[in-house]
Order: structure tokens, then C-alpha cells, then sequence
């Protein structure tokens, strides 16, 4: 059963005259119930009284111990589901010319679910979704999308009491990089359709932080299109993702972003764990059109039956991943960790080359698995300009098996970096690229490389999140300490460590500061 609000003074006109309004919305009105299962909450059948109170702060509340016959104005007064307060808040911010953007925060396990998974506790692991799912005919228990409106945001894992998100614990605790599953499960709002239902679509500028998303699907033959970002679909505009954890989202029937799908728009996305998404093409995330930031984010056991284990990117405009982890990824073609072809995507027209740039900075690639590219593949096509930069990264034990290149880029520019895999029969190469002050396997070359072991120590960081994902440091004699371009480096590392100038170990390094480490994760100490 949903509920949607209509103004008082309009209740009789609507039921006398049975016409449909089109208009701003409302802000206190009654709910009056609304039984059609297909509602999808929209608001384009809701009209709105003509003067409403306008708040100071355009904020609404959602608690599994709420009513929606609530005004959603305080935790006291919560609302029971999402929808509705997104309603009112898209309503507020239409009939209030001082309102620019509006909140709505969400406490509780299963604030908008139905479904019983989970309510006896903390699982160890989520339940996985089939990877052939065909949708049936029965429909029963699904909920509609939740349809997330221009500059409203959804913040979640609220206990109810906080006055800030600050205050949520996930953020006052929050690790170097994402969170583990188990601290996901037990502090994230939880959204899951179960059958064939993603849980998002984003009409605009909008912000989503806090939630888990688990077992979403989009079935093709339900003609659900586009076939992809089973839990959030984002397009027309930008959108903000951060505190979040997909896990066994999308399956044989997402074409695009198993998880996620950013369409025509930019993209932020922090601090969010991605884990074991499928999808055609990226696995985890797929993105066409605008720029996208990917910062402090894990992508772990993610895959692609073409392109893209965890990451696919086209279309014009560029791709940035900041401190982040992308391990054990795979791709049946290309790109085992991201993959970015220089093709426009517009419906309904032909394809056509786009320019693209990538930008990777402190990020490690372990593991991923592709036919070529095993952790990226950024190839353009005469005519297109295609710019990559990567700067104190980690490439380790990444497969390609058809012994293609382990970074396969256009135009590239690697610096501070380590490609290598212990593999004897493995050639990690790196294909048109020019490289400085890195470590590279099989090198044969001169400016500032090598091809010495780095000596890489496997190093457990509480399990990488309790993800069984090892960050890999260097040993005491590893030739990449104090030997890289402090002018060309971050200021931190990978997991926020600062440069640290090792007094035993010479410096052989570029720059002013002439100390900084090669590779992802600077060394801190051996005393």
C-alpha cells in the first residue's frame, strides 16, 4: 500500500471533478491512500496548496517506527517510507523560492523493504542473486522504484537521534578507504527490491550516502530500460554518491553497471565498497557522458562478460580514480579492472569518436583478470584524443590471458608507479605509454626506471576490510623507497599517509621532495 499527499483544500475538487493535477506539490497536507500497485511516486498527479510555510531548513524524516500520516518534520514526527518524503521535499523546494535543496534522512534496518532478510541480525555474508535470473510473472512483495528528485538528498544510516550526518557512526569511525561488510550490514539503511526493481532512479542533481544496496536486478524482457544500474540509475544531471556498499547487484540481465549507472551526467563517488556486481559491460559501474570522481573506494570481485570488470567509461569527457582499491576484477574481453572506449553514446544516433582522459593517482590494481588490459584498457581511434596519467600507483599480479598488455593505454603518462607480477611466465607490459621514475617488470630502458623486484610485502589491513583484499607494502631493501618524484607525487598516500623521509635508506629520489616512495603506499618506518 502507498501513500502519497494531496492538500487539503483540493481533496473534494479532485474527487468531484476526477481530474488530474499537474503542479508544485505539497508540504503538510493529509495523506490520503492511494492503493494502485503500479504507483511509481511520482509527483506529477499531486497538486499543492498555494501559500504553504516555508521552513528555514527543508529537511524530512524516515524511521521504520514511523507513519506516513506523520508531517516527517523531526524524528518524532518521522515518516514510515522514503518516497513520500522525497515527495514533500521536491513539493517544499517548488513552492518555496528560498528553498535551493532539501534533506531526507533515514534510520532504521529496512526503512523501505518489505522483505524479511536480515531481520535476525547481522549476516556474515548477503544473500547472492542468480547470475541467470529470468524474471517471472509474479511480482508480488516488490516495491516501485524509489524516484530520487533534482537537488534532493538521501542520507541514511541514521540511529534517530542524530542532528548531523557527522554524528552517524559509519562516518565518525570511518576507516582510510570504504568499510567492511560487516560494518555495512549493521550500520547502512538497507534498499533491495529482491526481483526485478532497481532501487534508485535519480531525476537530477542529487546526493545519495549511506546505504546498502543488496540482490537488485533489471530484468530486459520487463522492459526496464535501460538495462542496467540495478540499484541506482542516474541521469539528466550529476549525481553524488558516498558511504555506500553494493554487493551482488545486477546479474546476466544488466547490460550497463551491475550496481550503478550514470547517464549523460557527472558523478562523485566516495568512500563505497563494491563487491561481487556484474553486468555485460562494467561490472560495477558503468558511466556515459560527463566527468566522474572516484575517491576512497574499493572494487573487489566485480565482472563483465565483455568490457569492464569493475569500471566501464564512454562517451566524451573523463574518468578520475583517487585512493582507491581495485582488486580481483575480471572481464571476458577487455579491461579486467576499467575500461574506457572513445565512443559517443546518444540514443537513437549513431556512434561517433569522443575525446576522453584518465587520471589515476595513488590507487592499487591487484589481481584483476582480462583478455587484454587486465587492469586497464584505454584505447582511442584516429582522430580522438585520448590523454591518461597515472602517478604513484600499484599494478600487482594482474592476468591478462592472452598475454596482452597489464596497462594498455593511448597517450599515456605513468609516474612513481610499480607494474609487476610474480608470475615468471607473465609479462606485465605497458603499451604506448612514456614512463618515468617507476618500476617496471621485463624493463628494457634507461631515463629514471627499473626492472628490480619491488620486494612487495603482503600486509593484512584488518583483512582490507574484512574483504580478504591484501594491500601489499614495501620491504626494507625495496628499491622503490626514497627513490621517486617528490614534484610529481601527492602529498599522502593511498591510505592518507604523508611522505616520510627514511634516514637510513639514501634518497635517490626527483624533486624538492626527493624522499617520495614509488608505488601506492609509502614505507613509514623500520626501526
Amino acid at each position: 500500500m502507498i501513500r502519497i499527499t494531496i492538500c487539503k483544500a483540493l481533496v473534494v475538487m479532485i474527487l468531484s471533478m476526477a481530474v488530474v493535477f499537474t503542479g508544485a506539490g505539497c508540504v503538510d497536507g493529509e495523506d490520503i491512500i492511494n492503493t494502485d500497485p503500479n504507483y511509481s511516486g511520482s509527483t506529477d498527479a499531486m497538486t499543492c496548496e498555494s501559500e504553504p510555510s516555508c521552513p528555514q531548513v527543508c529537511r524530512y524524516y524516515v524511521n521504520d517506527t514511523g507513519t506516513d500520516r506523520a508531517n516527517g518534520r523531526s524524528w518524532k514526527t518521522a515518516l514510515r517510507h522514503i518516497q513520500p518524503a522525497i515527495n514533500k521535499a521536491h513539493c517544499t523546494m517548488a513552492a518555496c523560492e528560498s528553498i535551493t535543496q532539501c534533506d531526507v534522512w533515514v534510520a532504521g534496518r529496512l526503512p523501505y523493504s518489505d522483505s524479511a532478510i536480515e531481520v535476525g541480525g547481522v549476516p556474515t555474508t548477503p544473500p547472492l542473486p542468480p547470475q541467470d535470473y529470468v524474471s517471472t510473472a509474479d511480482n508480488r512483495g516488490n516495491l516501485p522504484t524509489i524516484r530520487l528528485r533534482n537537488k534532493v538528498n538521501l542520507f541514511g544510516g541514521f540511529a534517530g537521534t542524530e542532528a548531523s550526518p557527522d554524528e552517524r557512526w559509519f562516518v565518525k569511525e570511518r576507516p582510510a578507504i570504504g568499510m567492511s561488510r560487516e560494518a555495512a550490514f549493521a550500520s547502512l539503511s538497507r534498499l533491495d527490491r529482491i526481483d526485478n526493481q532497481r532501487s534508485i532512479e535519480v531525476e537530477g542533481n542529487a546526493r545519495i550516502d549511506g546505504f546498502l544496496f543488496a540482490g537488485n536486478h533489471v530484468i530486459v524482457n520487463e522492459g526496464a530500460m535501460p538495462a542496467g544500474g540495478a540499484a541506482i540509475w542516474a541521469h539528466g544531471a550529476g549525481v553524488a554518491i558516498s558511504n555506500c556498499y553494493f554487493v551482488s547487484n545486477g546479474g546476466r540481465s544488466s547490460l550497463m553497471g551491475g550496481a550503478v549507472y550514470v547517464e549523460g551526467g557527472n558523478a562523485e563517488i566516495s568512500y563505497s565498497v563494491f563487491e561481487d556486481n556484474h553486468a555485460k559491460l562494467g561490472g560495477a559501474v558503468a558511466l556515459t557522458g560527463g566527468t566522474t570522481t572516484i575517491d576512497h573506494c574499493i572494487f573487489h570481485d566485480n565482472s563483465a562478460w565483455m568490457d569492464g570488470g569493475a569500471i566501464l567509461k564512454r562517451d566524451a569527457a573523463g574518468l578520475v580514480i583517487h585512493n582507491s582499491i581495485l582488486s580481483s576484477n575480471r572481464a571476458d574481453a577487455y579491461g579486467g579492472a576499467v575500461k574506457i572506449d572513445s565512443w559517443n553514446v546518444r540514443p537513437g544516433q549513431p556512434y561517433s569518436p569522443a575525446n576522453q582522459s584518465l587520471d589515476v593517482v595513488s590507487s592499487f590494481f591487484v589481481g584483476n583478470l582480462a583478455k587484454g588490459g587486465s587492469s586497464i584498457e584505454a584505447k582511442g581511434f584516429e582522430g580522438v584524443t585520448m590523454t591518461q596519467t597515472i602517478v604513484n600507483c600499484t599494478f600487482y599480479n594482474n592476468m591478462d590471458t592472452y598475454l596482452s598488455a597489464t596497462l594498455s593505454l593511448a597517450d599515456g603518462r605513468i609516474t612513481n608507479s610499480i607494474v609487476w607480477t610474480d608470475t615468471e611466465t607473465a609479462f606485465p607490459l605497458v603499451e604506448e605509454a612514456e614512463i618515468f621514475s617507476s618500476v617496471i617488470k621485463n624493463w628494457i630502458g634507461v631515463d629514471s626506471n627499473t626492472s628490480a623486484d619491488p620486494l612487495l610485502e603482503p600486509v593484512s589491513l584488518a583483512d582490507t576490510l574484512a574483504m580478504k583484499t591484501l594491500l601489499y607494502v614495501l620491504d626494507e631493501n625495496s628499491p622503490c623507497i626514497d627513490a621517486g618524484n617528490g614534484d610529481v607525487a601527492p602529498q599522502s598516500d593511498l591510505v592518507g599517509n604523508p611522505r616520510i623521509d627514511i634516514s637510513e635508506i639514501p634518497n635517490t629520489g626527483a624533486g624538492v621532495i626527493n624522499y617520495t616512495d614509488i608505488g601506492a603506499v609509502e614505507a613509514l618506518s623500520f626501526i
